[in-house]
């Protein structure tokens, strides 16, 4: 997905701050350890003695780095509460050092009228230069980090500082956009000049047409009446607020939003042990589902296409469409590999895309444009071979393989809550997750 951006991020300082702290940790356990194994060293001679140390330290760096990381991953806690119309999101982790706070509005360039595409994008490079009591975002957050991405289906605004100060500042301009042409002007020259810069490739499988960053046309033509009434007129119910805080840190909604209702709605924890409940009756519900599976075939330039459109799901059946994705991307090609081969086929991806209210699982079978001309018409005898292959083997798929694609699907999600992610990294599985109404189903297991 295409994806604009503008701002800073803290690398070097988050960096080097993290690895101060896993520095300490291990400092910590080798001393420890030192203490189990004192009255063995004294008996080594010198030389064996060093060689040792030297094994013992290595040993020790890995084993402390992976058991440090389950422990940290083991404490993130999510809190989720309705204030007003907006949704608000506090996430706690042990593993983050640094605060971070913004928010983001779930419709995203796929919701532009034709005459304003890419108004989310010069809206993402506006917002910095909103005025209160004269001053601009970038003024008042000049001690923070901060930056802004356009998406298809969402657009979210971040900074890494002081949360209660960026939220403030957030919330005031989100509600009172205050903006001069000139202001608009400077950022759509700055807009235009990326457009130009950039050379978008036209992706034949891409589910939404309208170019997510918007075209040079288009851009001119935004003018201050509209780039202003798009703001004004931003619902409050499309906009989830995002706290990030260390585990140490707390914050107490009611004293921050004085005099405003809120309801507090789900509370968990991502625990693996959750993930592991029950999962023989999920693998015998999951071949009831894939009995009735069937995949649909589209050829379009060097590619083969292979799709299937469903409605109204559950929430376990959009889990498990999640999970076909995963088994052929990575099972079933690892192992038909020989196979796809001799059929041409070299590289194998499977993705999910939500489109509006129905979801697309995509199977992509890619070669090289080079090679295509060539094999293109051994492909087409063999499509309805491929496709048999496909369905076969998903409808006949083993426990073993079932589960390690159910808990691959697991440590996906681990992994954008696990190291010092940052909202580029974890907005996207809260706003589909909400969409959908997944998130309490993700973390807590398939549970309808």
């Amino acid at each position: 997905m295409l994806i604009m951006s503008c701002g800073i991020y803290p690398r070097k300082q988050l960096i080097c701050l993290l690895i101060i702290k896993q520095l300490q940790f291990i400092t910590n356990e080798f001393k420890h350890s030192l203490k189990m194994i004192k009255g063995l060293m004294f008996k080594i001679n010198k030389p064996v003695k060093k060689i040792f140390l030297l094994f013992f330290i290595l040993f020790t760096l890995v084993i402390s780095l992976a058991f440090d990381k389950r422990k940290l991953i083991d404490k993130i806690k999510v809190e989720k509460y309705r204030v007003n119309e907006s949704s608000f999101f506090i996430i706690y982790n042990n593993n983050l050092i640094l605060q971070s706070a913004g928010f983001v509005v779930k419709k995203g360039a796929k919701e532009e009228n034709r005459e304003i595409y890419g108004i989310n994008h010069v809206w993402e490079h506006l917002f910095f230069r909103n005025k209160i009591n004269g001053k601009s975002i970038k003024d008042i957050l000049n001690d923070c980090q901060y930056n802004a991405t356009t998406h298809n289906d969402y657009i979210s605004f971040y900074a890494v500082g002081d949360y209660e100060k960026i939220l403030r500042t957030f919330i005031y301009a989100l509600n009172y956009p205050n903006f001069n042409n000139e202001d608009l002007e400077l950022e759509k020259k700055i807009v235009i000049t990326e457009l130009s810069m950039r050379n978008f490739e036209i992706n034949p499988f891409k589910i939404y047409t309208n170019p997510t960053g918007g075209t040079i046309q288009t851009v001119n033509n935004i003018s201050f009446q509209k780039m202003l009434s798009f703001m004004k007129n931003v619902e409050k119910k499309n906009v989830s607020y995002f706290v990030i805080l260390n585990n140490q840190d707390k914050i107490d909604l009611n004293k921050f939003f004085d005099n405003v209702e809120i309801d507090y709605s789900l509370s968990i924890s991502l625990e693996p042990k959750l993930w592991d409940q029950d999962s023989k009756n999920i693998y015998d519900d999951f071949l009831s589902f894939v009995s009735t599976f069937d995949l649909y075939l589209n050829k379009n330039n060097n590619n083969l296409l292979l799709y299937n459109s469903y409605t109204n799901f559950t929430n376990r059946e959009i889990f498990y469409l999640d999970l076909i994705s995963f088994y052929f991307s990575n099972d079933f090609f690892e192992k038909n590999r020989k196979k796809l081969l001799s059929y041409g086929i070299n590289n194998m991806e499977s993705y999910i895309y939500p489109q509006r209210e129905e979801l697309t699982i995509t199977i992509l079978l890619s070669l090289e444009r080079k090679e295509y001309s060539d094999k293109e018409k051994k492909l087409t005898k063999r499509e309805q071979e491929i496709k048999d292959l496909l369905l076969s083997e998903l409808k006949n798929i083993d426990y073993d393989s079932f589960y390690r694609s159910y808990m691959g699907l697991y440590n996906d999600l681990l992994r954008n809550f696990s190291d010092s992610w940052n909202f580029t990294q974890i907005i996207p599985f809260f706003v589909y997750s909400e969409k959908w109404n997944l998130l309490n189903y993700y973390v807590r297991g398939c549970e309808n």
